[in-house]
């Protein structure tokens, strides 16, 4: 570029403009004022350009790496969000097995038990199939790394980290829906098919499933003729009759047809017919058409069997209840074939109806089946009958029976007296002492007697008086008295002093219990309950106990015991109170408390009074004189007079001693007051019996 000869920029060794005196363009002038020339300006350019073009590229530079952080980071967000979803959806499975699993180990009545444990341990392995647990840590592993690489900008290395792992991923609804079928309903409903009861639990907790199951259960059930009945069949029609109502047409005709298949031979056309009208009017409970229809397949050529009988019995029974002798030949021949219900109806008709030996028969049968319902009647049977006859199959019955905690007493007590009947006699006393033991043990007054005798004698035990004695007490308070009594009479003959005091306190229970004491008693008592009442009474009065021993004389009617009762209870006067009563006794004067002495009303009790008047000089005692140095001179204090100061003179009280006088309201301090005589206890008479 060229200049102007006035404008060219002065050399660097030139002087300025100032210098040469010339006149500087006012452009040269400015330029040469900041200090730069074009060549710099130039430089100052290009190096401006290359800053921007570098700042420019570094912010481009900046962005791109935050927008690569932000793609990792919504990646990896978008992993998350499926990892929640993943967490939140196994969770709710995961609590749910935990409930089918608790509300298993709750469950303590079979069935509901073993099909809940089924259940939990279906869903349990349903829950297996959705555990992406190890996934769900070893993701977390990998968000951590990706996340502080991201933040240290080392974003390659995040993406190569965030490509290594996926995030657990939760089945879709329909891949979990296949799963749960699979895996849970479908092996569920099959285990639930086993039996009705576990079919019914299978209703009741699993309603929607179970409800699909019964309408496939009708579908299989509805595609198959009478021809091809068979037990799996069957057992279709049983599970749907668990859950079905009573008048479902299906259960109903199934039903049917299967208990016609056991109940006749070859049945045709017209007997099943026949059989399933008198079904539907047993359902109606009518039962005449029910009869009806029944003798009319009984007359028909069809072969029928026992349970048709014993069912056409059961009718009989409901259409005429009082006429239980139509329908006993068919139930007879149903409890001969094992029918508990017929044998227990059969048992009671003969029972009721005096045949004793059918009845008996048929009760052993029961309780050789493990049945024990009908045991009070058996062991009515043999207490009337006795047990002469086979007492040794008797036995064997009796101890089926008592093997059984909750055997009724007359079991036991039985059992024990044929204990000591079998031959050779009293072979097992000990054995039957036990059985009088257990009977006791339960209630039974005729068992305490039996343990008093056998304890007082001896027998199948050690000899033991006192058990004997308490036994005895306990069964009359039973109300046995049959063999009681007698026990007690021989200790009361051979051992009173231990005896006495527990059947004072039996008859004085049963006094209070009864509330009409002894004078009623004694006209409903035997003869044996007197005389022990007498044997008592006579040792208590042999020891001093009158007033007792006179309450059980009066029970006797031995005029020996009379005529001593009456002795008790004679009146004679008593010689202590004359008669009245009352008896004087000493008591402590309340007035003076005992003392026999009280204060003077006159001075108060200080024993003195002061009157008017002078008092006698204190220093010379009112003599006026004193003695000093052995010669008798005038008091100085009275100056001769004698007279003391004051104007009152203190002296003794004439009417008391020291403060105090005599009472006048006793002698030395007590007096007699009325009392109750301790003789006769203000009756005025005694009785011995009162004493």
């Amino acid at each position: 570029m060229e200049f102007p000869p006035d404008r060219l920029p002065p050399s660097p060794g030139s002087p300025g403009p100032a210098a040469t005196g010339r006149r500087v363009a006012p452009t040269v002038a400015r330029r040469t004022v900041f200090g730069f020339g074009m060549r710099e300006v130039g430089i100052a350019t290009v190096a401006v350009a290359v800053l921007a073009a570098t700042g420019l590229w570094l912010r481009q530079r900046a962005r791109s790496q935050d927008a690569a952080r932000a793609e990792v980071r919504m990646q990896l967000a978008m992993r998350e969000d499926a990892a929640e979803v993943y967490r939140d959806q196994f969770a709710a499975v995961r609590a749910k097995a935990a409930r089918l699993r608790a509300d298993a180990d709750g469950q303590t009545v079979e069935p509901g038990r073993t099909w809940a444990r089924e259940r939990a341990k279906r869903f349990e392995a349903l829950l297996a199939k959705v555990d992406r647990e190890a996934e769900a840590r070893s993701f977390a592993q990998v968000r951590r790394t990706v996340a502080q690489l991201t933040a240290k900008g080392k974003v390659d290395e995040a993406r190569v980290a965030l490509a290594s792992a996926s995030a657990p991923e939760f089945p879709t609804p329909a891949e979990f829906e296949r799963l749960r079928r699979e895996v849970y309903e479908e092996p569920l409903t099959e285990f639930s098919r086993q039996n009705p009861a576990l079919y019914r639990e299978f209703r009741e907790h699993e309603a929607e499933i179970a409800q699909r199951d019964e309408q496939a259960l009708r579908a299989e059930i509805a595609g198959l003729g009478s021809s091809n009945v068979t037990p799996q069949l069957m057992l279709k029609v049983d599970l749907l009759a668990a859950v079905a109502a009573p008048d479902d047409p299906v259960v109903t005709e199934w039903s049917a047809l299967a208990s016609a298949l056991d109940y006749f031979e070859e049945p045709d056309g017209e007997t099943l017919a026949r059989w399933r009208r008198a079904q539907q009017a047993q359902r109606r409970n009518d039962w005449g058409t029910a009869t009806a229809e029944m003798q009319a397949i009984l007359k028909a050529k069809v072969r029928t069997r026992q349970p048709f009988r014993a069912t056409l019995g059961r009718t009989l029974l409901r259409q005429r209840p009082d006429q239980p002798d139509e329908a006993y030949p068919y139930l007879a021949e149903a409890a001969a074939a094992g029918d508990k219900a017929a044998r227990a109806w059969v048992a009671k008709e003969d029972y009721s109806k005096g045949r004793a030996a059918q009845a008996e028969r048929w009760l052993e049968a029961a309780v050789a089946d493990g049945e024990f319902d009908g045991v009070p009647m058996l062991l009515d049977l043999y207490d009337k009958h006795g047990a002469a006859k086979d007492p040794s199959h008797k036995i064997g019955v009796l101890e089926r029976v008592t093997d059984r905690p909750e055997a009724p007493a007359e079991a036991f007590l039985f059992l024990g007296r044929l204990y000591e009947r079998v031959d050779p006699p009293g072979a097992r006393p000990s054995r039957a002492f036990a059985q009088y033991q257990r009977a006791a043990a339960k209630g039974s007054g005729a068992g305490e007697a039996e343990v008093a005798r056998c304890a007082l004698r001896g027998k199948g035990t050690a000899q033991n008086s006192d058990l004997a004695r308490d036994a005895a007490c306990r069964a009359y308070g039973r109300g046995e008295r049959a063999v009681s009594v007698p026990v007690l009479k021989e200790l009361m003959e051979d051992m009173p002093e231990r005896a006495a005091g527990a059947v004072q306190a039996m008859f004085d229970q049963e006094s209070v219990s009864g509330g009409g004491g002894y004078m009623e008693s004694r006209t409903v008592e035997g003869p044996g309950v007197i005389e022990l009442k007498a044997l008592l009474a006579r040792y208590l009065d042999r020891i001093g106990q009158f007033g007792q021993a006179a309450k059980f004389y009066q029970a006797s009617r031995d005029p020996a015991a009379a005529k001593r009762h009456a002795e008790l209870t004679a009146s004679h006067p008593c010689e202590t109170c004359g008669g009245k009563g009352k008896v004087l006794e000493s008591a402590p004067c309340p007035t003076c408390g005992g003392k026999g002495k009280q204060i003077c009303s006159v001075c108060g009790g200080i024993g003195f009074s002061y009157v008017p008047g002078t008092p006698p000089c204190s220093a010379c005692g009112g003599s006026g004189t004193m003695v000093q140095d052995r010669k008798t001179v005038s008091c100085s204090t009275c100056g001769g007079s004698g007279k003391g100061k004051g104007s009152v003179v203190k002296q003794d009280c004439p009417t008391c001693d020291h403060g105090q006088v005599r009472c006048v309201a006793c002698e030395d301090g007590s007096i007699k007051v009325p009392k109750e005589c301790p003789e006769c206890h203000g009756k005025g008479a005694w009785k011995l019996s009162d004493r």
